[in-house]
């Protein structure tokens, strides 16, 4: 499995070669209560969100409905708040992803209507979302406790139209893959971790360590199309070594 994901990190760094003029484009920057987006209004979408997370003191519902996202220009709104829903048996069940979660943010209201703004959502396969993504963030409530956990993350376009089934009824192409990085620090020592995900059917949890990527191979893929504003903020995070995250049971953070 890992050659299996090495070529299809090589596949889409020439793949995204081809938009590397997208560098230059435009992007709203939006500050919230908990998170910040890098939001491409021509797309109807952020393309990179970021955030940071400690200690764990509180277990707010989350809303359920969805909201307009009031810090946004009318024309970077998606046209829809509805769940993305479509009718092609050839493709498979999509949710409403959100990027930067709503569970992280649980002991403020203001920050969980915040995290349902549809400017933080876009589509994700519901294999994606209560897999290898839904890990991801499990992650982050694990480590949270122990150090503070940045992390960062965005879109992959990629050039498979055929699940872009949301352009109608949202404006919205749906990305072919997602990317995340987290990182921290405990008693000296750096620790990070970085993934390219799959926005399909095979991004169940247990496949989430076969789409590791190297510090060096996420800047390579997603620098053509993020802003020099992304790319300084994850210089900041200083992560090019250091130890990686533990895949462990349960929530057993760092022992030493």
């Amino acid at each position: 499995m890992r050659v299996w994901v090495r070529y299809f990190v090589s596949s889409l760094v020439c793949i995204n070669a081809a938009f590397a003029e997208e560098i230059n484009k435009e992007l709203i920057h939006v500050e919230y209560d908990r998170y910040e987006l890098w939001i491409d209004c021509d797309e109807k979408a952020a393309i990179a969100f970021r955030y940071t997370v400690a200690d764990d003191l509180a277990n707010l519902t989350r809303y359920s409905n969805f909201y307009k996202d009031p810090n946004a220009p009318l024309n970077c709104h998606q046209l829809s708040n509805k769940p993305y829903e479509h009718h092609d048996s050839k493709l498979p069940k999509f949710e409403r992803g959100q990027l930067a979660a709503a569970n992280h943010f649980d002991s403020s209201k203001k920050a969980l209507r915040q995290a349902n703004y549809m400017s933080n959502v876009l589509p994700r396969t519901a294999a994606l979302n209560r897999g290898s993504w839904k890990r991801t963030e499990q992650l982050i409530e694990c480590y949270r406790d122990t150090f503070p956990v940045t992390t960062m993350g965005g879109v992959i376009w990629g050039t498979n139209d055929l699940n872009d089934a949301f352009t109608l009824s949202h404006g919205i192409k749906t990305p072919d893959s997602y990317w995340r990085l987290l990182s921290g620090g405990l008693n000296g020592n750096d620790h990070y971790i970085s993934w390219i995900l799959p926005n399909n059917e095979t991004a169940s949890s247990s496949m989430l360590q076969h789409y590791e990527i190297s510090y060096d191979e996420l800047i390579q893929l997603i620098q053509p199309v993020v802003s020099l504003d992304v790319l300084a903020k994850l210089d900041k995070l200083k992560i090019k070594s250091g130890k990686p995250f533990k895949y462990t049971k349960g929530c057993r953070a760092y022992g030493s």
